[in-house]
Parts: C-alpha cells; sequence; structure tokens
C-alpha cells in the first residue's frame, strides 16, 4: 500500500502566485564580498538587497535590509525570516518599513522552503552564521518570522539554543507537529493568522495553550486567505517586540512610544466596546493589562476586562463560538479523510466524489448572505480543500503516483474551474503519462485563465515532452509576444 507524505503547505489559496512556488529561489544581482574587512561597509542601507551569497557556503543566499541609520558601531535587532518558498524578498518587504521605523536588520532566506527540515536548518545556519559576521547584532535581540511551513521553521530553529532567538512571529501556522510549546520553551511568540486562513483553528488553539504555559504571546486575526501579513500588521508585530523588550529590559524604555502605544491599544478596546463589539473589547482590554503590567497603571483595563468577561454578550458570542468550532472541525476532519482516501483505488471515486460535493456545498454563493463569522468559516473549508488539492497533487506528482496524481488534479480543476494553476499542473500530469492531447488542452486552459509565467512553462520538466509540439509552440509564441518589454 502507498503512504501519502503530507507536506507544509505554502499559500495555496494565492491561486496566481503557485506557479512561483516550483521557480526556486529569487535570483536578482547578487552581492558578493571578497574582502571580509570591508563587507560592512559596501552594503547599501535603506533598500532591499534581493541576493546576497553566503562566501563560505556560495549556494546560500539570502535578501537583505538595513535601516537607513545602521552604524556599524552600534548592535542592532536582527529579524530572521523563511518563507515556504524560498522568497526572501517577501517578508523582508513586509518588515521594511517597521525595520526602518525601529531600527532592525531585516535577513530572509532565498533557500528555506517547504521541504527536508535538514535543508532549511542549513538556510538557517548559513544566514546566521554569515550575518554573525558582518553586521552588527543586538545578541539579546534575535528574532525569527516566516509564514506557513517557514513560520513552522521559524519556530524550530528558535528552539536551538545556539541562535538565541528572544521570539517568534508566525504567520499562517505555528509550531512543528510533535514540537509545541512547553513551560520551557525560551521564547515569546506573535501569532498573525487571516480569517479565512485554514490553520485558523490551529493558531486559537495554540494562543491558549501559550496562556496555560504563561508564555507571552498575541494573535492577532487579520481580513484574508493564508498569506503573509501587510506591513501595517507586520508594524504592530514589531512594536510588540519593543514592548516585550522594554519589559525584560533588554531594550532601554522609551517613554514616549509607551504613551503611545498604551493610548493607542486602550483607545482601541474602547471603541470596540463603544461599537457593541463585547468580545473585542474583552480581548483588547486583557491584552493592555497583560502587555503594560508594571509600565502603565492598567487599573481600568483590568476592571473593564473582568466585568465583560461576566457580561451576557461575551457568554453568548463565546457558545456561538463554539457551536461554529465544533462544526469546522466535524468538515475539516471530514476533508481529510477524503484526501487520506484517495490513495486506495477502492475508495477513490467516492472520496473525489464526496470531496467535490463539499466544496460546492461551502461555495460562495450570492443567494444566502451569512453573519461575516459564518462567511469566514466557509471560506476556510473552501480554502482548506484547495490547499490539499495543491499540496497532494504535486506530491503525488513527484512521488510518480500518477493516477492518484491526475484524479485529485481533475478533482482541483472541477472546483476551480476559474483558476490558471489547477490546469497548469493538470497539464504536467498529463504530460507524463503520455497524454498529449489533455496536456495541450489543460496547458491552454491554465493560459485562458491567466497563467503568463513563460520561463516556468519553459523551465517546468514535467512539460518537456510538449516541447515539439506545434500547439505548444503557438502558446509559447502566444505568450511571448504578450510579454512586457523587459520581462
Amino acid at each position: 500500500m502507498k503512504k501519502m507524505i503530507r507536506f507544509m503547505v505554502p499559500s495555496p489559496v494565492l491561486i496566481l502566485s503557485i506557479a512561483g512556488v516550483l521557480l526556486g529561489p529569487i535570483r536578482g544581482n547578487p552581492i558578493e564580498f571578497p574582502d571580509a574587512d570591508k563587507q560592512t561597509a559596501q552594503f547599501p542601507q535603506g533598500e532591499i538587497i534581493e541576493q546576497v551569497i553566503c562566501p563560505a557556503n556560495p549556494d546560500q543566499s539570502y535578501a537583505l535590509y538595513l535601516p537607513s541609520t545602521y552604524d556599524p558601531q552600534v548592535s542592532w535587532p536582527i529579524i530572521y525570516a523563511f518563507d515556504p518558498a524560498a522568497r526572501g524578498r517577501v517578508p523582508v518587504k513586509r518588515f521594511s518599513i517597521a525595520a526602518e521605523k525601529y531600527g532592525y536588520i531585516l535577513v530572509g532566506s532565498n533557500n528555506s522552503r517547504n521541504g527536508p527540515w535538514a535543508a532549511n536548518f542549513t538556510a538557517a545556519r548559513a544566514m546566521w552564521a554569515d550575518t554573525r559576521e558582518r553586521l552588527h547584532i543586538d545578541t539579546t535581540r534575535v528574532y525569527a518570522t516566516g509564514f506557513s511551513g517557514g513560520a513552522r521553521v521559524a519556530c524550530e530553529v528558535a528552539y536551538k539554543p545556539q541562535y538565541h532567538i528572544a521570539g517568534v512571529i508566525a504567520h499562517g501556522a505555528g509550531f512543528r507537529q510533535g514540537h509545541g510549546p512547553t513551560h520551557e520553551t525560551p521564547f515569546i511568540f506573535y501569532g498573525l493568522v487571516g480569517n479565512e486562513d485554514f490553520n485558523f483553528l490551529e493558531l486559537r488553539d495554540l494562543a491558549r495553550i501559550l496562556d496555560d504555559f504563561n508564555i507571552p504571546n498575541r494573535l492577532t486575526v487579520f481580513d484574508g486567505p493564508h498569506d503573509w501579513a501587510d506591513d501595517t500588521i507586520c508594524m504592530e508585530a514589531v512594536e510588540w517586540l519593543e514592548l516585550q523588550a522594554m519589559q525584560t529590559g533588554t531594550r532601554e524604555k522609551n517613554e514616549d512610544f509607551l504613551d503611545l502605544l498604551f493610548e493607542k491599544t486602550l483607545n482601541q478596546a474602547e471603541e470596540h466596546e463603544k461599537s457593541g463589539r463585547s468580545q473585542l473589547a474583552y480581548r483588547g482590554y486583557l491584552e493592555v493589562s497583560e502587555d503594560f503590567r508594571g509600565l502603565r497603571d492598567i487599573g481600568q483595563a483590568e476592571t473593564k476586562a473582568t466585568q465583560l468577561a461576566a457580561s451576557k454578550e461575551v457568554s453568548r458570542y463565546q457558545r456561538r463560538e463554539r457551536k461554529r468550532r465544533e462544526k469546522e472541525e466535524r468538515e475539516l476532519q471530514s476533508v481529510g479523510q477524503n484526501f487520506a482516501a484517495i490513495i486506495d483505488p477502492a475508495q477513490r471515486r467516492d472520496a473525489i466524489n464526496t470531496i467535490i460535493r463539499t466544496a460546492s456545498r461551502f461555495q460562495e454563493s450570492g443567494k444566502k448572505k451569512y453573519d461575516p463569522a459564518e462567511a469566514q468559516m466557509r471560506a476556510r473549508i473552501r480554502n482548506y480543500i484547495v490547499s490539499l488539492a495543491w499540496n497532494d497533487g504535486l506530491a503525488y506528482l513527484e512521488r510518480k503516483y500518477y493516477p492518484e496524481a491526475v484524479a485529485v488534479l481533475e478533482m482541483w480543476c472541477i472546483i476551480q474551474p476559474d483558476q490558471p494553476a489547477p490546469f497548469y499542473h493538470l497539464a504536467g500530469a498529463y504530460a507524463v503519462t503520455r497524454e498529449k492531447e489533455k496536456a495541450l488542452t489543460a496547458l491552454e486552459t491554465a493560459i485562458d485563465n491567466g497563467f503568463d509565467d513563460l520561463r516556468h512553462i519553459e523551465r517546468n520538466p514535467y512539460l518537456f515532452s510538449l516541447q515539439r509540439e506545434e500547439a505548444y509552440q503557438q502558446m509559447i509564441m502566444k505568450l511571448e509576444a504578450a510579454q512586457p518589454p523587459g520581462k
């Protein structure tokens, strides 16, 4: 019996970006430094460098941002970033505004990706060693961040004592399975998750576990699917790191900063209360009382949190959430079981039909309006189905389980007939199973649906057998003609 190995999933619901996942690390203009004594002076400041090559390991590189105020005579906090598709520039760009404002070095691996842990640890070691050699780092304020599988890498790296990671900012995922938090977890944790992210429940549960272990943590839910948070929310995460550093004494207190942040967070809680969002107000007051204890007068926030915790409004909200959560867990479990059954030929057709019906049942519809929380839950279930179709379809393809790959990718095309990614990957599956006509039709549909990454098509090994076909060459010529100048 074949066994299915499920990988950590990058951002599958952002369909137009999926093709880039297989393309490999970002390749900008590499910067190398033959003279170690002059390396730091040659780094541009206040701009993103897409590729800095590690001389000790030339296969490894990272994106870098130094704040415009960077002074090599001063030690600076640093954030190491891990993207699930080896896109170092992506997290560096998301955090660059905060890094400029608060004086952080940003480093994003161009090698770490979803896949073998050993390769990710190699990428982390290379970044760490190279930046320690070239830059002046405050070793008490070293942080890690990541998205999806990259978030799990960040947590795993943070457990390694040699890196001295003080905190993790995790987007869209938490700890590696079996390596969750304990009373001895040595770092603080800031979680970020979209309200349509299929890992939403995981992050919510993790926040409660961290609370139970008395580990300083925060969870921010933003509007959106499985993705990196935007730069505004990344700014809030960095401000929380600043606040925690002032709490512990690893950063000198800045009274103006504390005044502004205290007023901002307290005002947010008050606005929620005034507008009748009692649960959000309760969480806001609770966070104020936790974060500013010993730094500001939190008496009002504590009183408000206690009152709201006992209110009927918060109790009703929590009861509704428990029921909705139970429903979501049942649906997600059923989806996972049906995907697991696809490996068995005797169960495959029934499992696929059940998944398609579930996707249809939770499809967006203009006929019935749902309250925001219900609509978000439905979106999470849809996104989970898409994520597993992407993940399992490509994993089967990689392992040469071709009947399973074709079945899953065909199912994905039925579920999302207007998206390019399922048809693009199905074209590869058809091509390697020597169904050239089907492969060409699927590729044409992918292009019609918006897939225009010419370089990726030409470099995709699954499509090599199509390159002599006239229909393939015509598609390539059409895409070449449509490419903007310089692309």
